[in-house]
């Protein structure tokens, strides 16, 4: 099947998903514009178009007179200094609100990239420049509204065929807290569930251009599958540690409640960003929450302590124990408290909720802890098998890995295998941890390189039949220039599991260019 041109929406969830590091040029007609980024982040925006220079959109913003701003020209004229210091030598704007006026004309100008159709691009992987280090925005919070205020809607149906027979259905992901998504795109996420067709998600909407973005945000992010839609190929991009279905690694934040109502859509486009007016009382609010949560350790039982029913499980189960860890902030405690109190308890409330998790989880511990139950008064004080025990490590470290806290995760993965050294997946996570590192590693050393290799092997030979750590070999085999090796552990991977969608995407791709560069 031929690829579909590969539309400004896929290709910047691609660059975020591969957390790409560099820029990316875009060039329709003489409009001309460099976006880039961070890991992933988007940092700025760079164009030569007059209307969109930082004293021009201060001037549509009404934060300079006409007066000003031919003040403002002369002045950069004659002194040859940078916008932003001569704004603070006219008393215009103090520096804070410079670099608040700087993050504004960035989302501004990357709206204005949703406006060009017929455009080419070209990447370059290379580090960003400090001066381009302007914010920090992550791609799937501006998605949705960048389509909104950029796409007619025609143009949305023609990037993005879909009619009123379109079934959409969610992809099984992990739900986490690393992918944000806002508010309008969680409800419609929600509303779709394992299949729904458009006619009837179009009568559970009000405007049908506000869910046909939200719904090409999903498609474009990886989350939702469109009966009718042909999503296009992003592996001639050739960004590392990047395969179809890439998202799939990716946890996703679903945030409680029916908010669209209430929370506004981040950088809509009827709305400029304000700086953040910090809310004094807000620590304080969590401090006691934290406080009052953490005195109940002592005297609830798993489920009370998960805020469950004893029947729930499966899903339902992981749904509640990541709530309690968004309520309480538990997924980053470092960022999220600032006192040493707080953060004590904060980890102590860690360990005890992902303890009642992991027991409740396992269908064997779930049986012992409900029979402790009926027979004790204290079931929290039983002793813990050592495997929950190793498997609470392990989960923690999940965590901290997908916070991209590389360190803290690789010290929780080896207290679990301390704990239980043949367990497969903690080895696999370890070798993940270091490939991670190594992506962001602008210049690792052969060590890093053979620690993966080490850890990968040894998820293998206490479970050859475990297609990750084959998957990750075919990666190191890639990135070392070793393709016929690449391509042999890819196979090797399909083997095993033959629905492993990334190896065989990566022997189509490497098949490909085997095919056009046979040396």
């Amino acid at each position: 099947m031929k690829d579909r041109k590969l539309h400004l929406p896929y290709l910047l969830a691609a660059l975020a998903g591969a957390s790409f590091e560099g820029s990316l040029g875009l060039c329709e007609g003489d409009a001309r514009r460099i976006l880039y980024f961070h890991k992933g982040r988007l940092t700025n925006v760079v164009s030569g178009l007059q209307e969109e220079t930082l004293g021009r959109v201060l001037m549509d913003e009404g934060a300079l007179s006409p007066a000003q701003y031919a003040e403002l020209l002369g002045r950069m004229l004659q002194s040859h200094r940078p916008c932003g210091e001569v704004l603070v030598t006219m008393g215009a704007l103090t520096f804070q609100g410079v670099f608040a006026a700087l993050e504004r004309q960035v989302a501004k100008k990357l709206f204005r990239c949703f406006r060009m159709v017929d455009f080419g691009f070209e990447l370059k992987a290379e580090p960003v420049p400090i001066q381009q280090l302007i914010t920090t925005t992550e791609i799937s919070q501006v998605l949705y509204p960048a389509i909104l205020d950029g796409y007619t809607s025609g143009r949305l149906v023609q990037e993005f065929p879909v009619h009123e027979e379109t079934r959409f259905t969610q992809r099984p992901l992990p739900a986490c807290a690393a992918l944000h998504l806002g508010p309008r795109e969680t409800r419609v996420y929600r509303d779709i569930d394992q299949g729904v067709l458009l006619a009837r998600l179009v009568r559970t909407q009000d405007n049908l251009k506000q869910i046909l973005s939200a719904l090409y945000t999903l498609h474009a992010l990886w989350l939702i599958d469109a009966s009718t839609v042909t999503r296009p190929s992003v592996l001639d991009l050739e960004l590392a540690g990047l395969a179809e279905g890439w998202i799939g690694e990716q946890p996703i934040t679903l945030p409680e409640g029916n908010a669209d109502d209430r929370v506004p859509d981040p950088l809509a486009p009827d709305q400029t960003p304000d700086e953040p007016v910090p809310d004094a009382d807000a620590g304080d609010r969590m401090s006691t929450c934290l406080a009052r949560k953490t005195l109940s350790i002592s005297r609830a039982d798993h489920f009370t302590l998960l805020e469950i029913d004893r029947q729930v499980k499966g899903q339902a189960l992981k749904n509640a124990y990541f709530r309690v860890l968004r309520t309480y902030r538990l997924q980053a405690i470092d960022k999220s408290y600032s006192s040493a109190q707080d953060r004590e308890m904060a980890g102590a409330l860690l360990d005890r909720v992902t303890i009642a998790y992991r027991e409740l989880q396992d269908e064997q511990s779930r049986k012992e802890y409900v029979a402790a139950l009926q027979t004790s008064d204290a079931p929290q004080e039983r002793s813990v098998p050592t495997r929950i025990l190793a498997d609470v490590e392990a989960q923690k470290g999940d965590l901290a890995l997908h916070a991209r806290q590389y360190e803290e995760a690789a010290q929780f993965f080896r207290k679990a295998i301390n704990l239980h050294p043949d367990e497969p997946s903690y080895h696999f996570f370890l070798g993940l941890i270091g490939w991670k590192r190594l992506g962001e590693n602008l210049h690792p050393d052969d060590h890093t390189v053979e620690d993966i290799r080490r850890n990968l092997q040894k998820a293998l030979k206490l479970n050859p039949h475990y297609d990750q750590p084959r998957l990750y070999l075919g990666y190191l085999a890639k990135r070392a220039g070793d393709l016929k090796e690449a391509l042999r552990e890819f196979k090797a991977t399909l083997k095993i599991n033959p629905e492993n969608t990334l190896a065989a995407a990566e022997i189509r791709h490497l098949n490909r260019k085997r095919k056009h560069n046979p040396d």
